[in-house]
């Protein structure tokens, strides 16, 4: 999955985020052997003197993303009735409104 395509201010290069959920290391060697093709038809669609330099950077983010659902997943629940004191006090939510006014 492509994430994300950065380009530098004078439009020399792009770097092209891709996150690949299994066989990085194949994703980006794929990535790389296609480069030339890549290229190719990003020239023939738009209209520059030159294309972009495409390099391909793995993002971690969708990765990531899963590994900390996983861990939140399978966090111990809070047992009911403790309070671990996150919870506003109402009374003080009011006056707060009310002196803003």
């Amino acid at each position: 999955t492509i994430t994300g395509i950065e380009i530098d201010p004078d439009l020399s290069r792009a770097r092209v985020y891709y996150s690949a959920l299994l066989g990085q290391d194949n994703a980006h060697e794929g990535l790389m052997q296609y480069r030339s093709r890549f290229q190719a038809a990003v020239g023939r669609q738009i209209r520059m003197k030159r294309t972009p330099l495409l390099s391909f950077v793995n993002d971690p983010a969708i990765s990531e993303g899963i590994k900390i659902e996983h861990i939140i997943a399978t966090m111990p629940r809070s047992p009911e009735g403790i309070d671990y004191g996150i919870e506003e006090d109402e009374d003080d939510h009011d006056e707060d409104e009310t002196s803003a006014v």
